[in-house]
């Protein structure tokens, strides 16, 4: 950078004699402050005060909008609660009406629940000839035999009862 060029001159100039005539210009002016009648010239409002205070208030504070939005959403998620609850309890309580244990049932019951079985599904019935199955030489053993299923199911029966 050139040192030498440090000097710029710019185009605001003072005039000539402007001090001079600055000091006569401000001594005047004192005089006539001094001589002019002592007057407010910021003169405040009646209650200016009290009511910029309410205007600041109001201007600040937001108003809160109920809204039925949010109503709306308490609603709705009380209904699909309460749906939920319900199907959970009809679900529980259909359920355990259901459970049914066999040392619940009396043998009257067992033979009834067979009976309707074989009536309804009348499969059993068809027979067909089968050359590697005879059975002629089949044993029935003392368990097996249809009189003493009876007899079995009844003293089964009395050791539910004991219990």
């Amino acid at each position: 950078m050139n040192e030498d060029n440090l000097h710029i001159q710019s185009g605001m100039q003072l005039p000539e004699n402007y001090f001079d005539q600055f000091k006569k210009k401000l001594m005047n002016r004192v005089e006539l402050e001094e001589y002019a009648p002592n007057k407010e010239t910021f003169i405040v409002p009646e209650k200016y005060f009290e009511k910029s205070k309410q205007a600041i208030l109001k201007a600040t504070t937001k108003k809160t909008k109920t809204r039925m939005f949010s109503f709306v959403r308490y609603a709705v998620a009380s209904v699909f609660t309460a749906l939920i609850l319900s199907s959970v309890w009809m679900y529980t309580s259909h359920n355990q009406n259901n459970n049914v244990h066999f040392s619940d049932l009396t043998s009257a019951e067992i033979q009834g629940y067979f009976s309707d079985i074989y009536i309804e599904d009348k499969s059993y019935l068809i027979v067909e000839e089968s050359e590697d199955v005879h059975l002629d030489n089949f044993l029935v053993g003392d368990i097996q035999s249809f009189g003493n299923i009876d007899s079995y199911l009844s003293e089964y029966d009395y050791r539910l009862d004991e219990y």
